[in-house]
């Protein structure tokens, strides 16, 4: 019977999230993906669709998991969600908890 301590466990986590960025380049994806929904949504917000808009959460979410510098990109080129106050607070706030996150590890 093995036994890991914690450290072991940190180490094979660690190990094991790394091979996956690798392998599947989720930065890239994530930051593709991103501005690709900004732009669909944009493009609703234009049309009018207000059924089939992606919500805020979403974009929100999706900027929080590695997406954020494709939203900032995008809501500056399309200029897309840029007067939204609560949006922008929301956002401010999922820049500085990454920027912290960074720095912490």
């Amino acid at each position: 019977m093995v036994s890991f301590d914690e450290s072991d466990m940190m180490i094979e986590l660690y190990a094991a999230t790394g091979n996956f960025l690798n392998r599947t380049k989720y930065l890239y994806w994530i930051n593709v993906t991103t501005f690709l929904l900004y732009f669909i949504d944009k493009l609703f917000s234009v049309i009018g669709c207000r059924q089939i808009r992606i919500p805020e959460w979403w974009l929100l979410f999706i900027s929080g998991i590695g997406g954020a510098p494709s939203a900032m990109l995008a809501a500056w080129i399309f200029n897309h969600k840029t007067r939204k106050e609560s949006y922008k607070n929301s956002f401010n706030f999922i820049i500085i908890e990454l920027t912290n996150m960074n720095f912490s590890i």
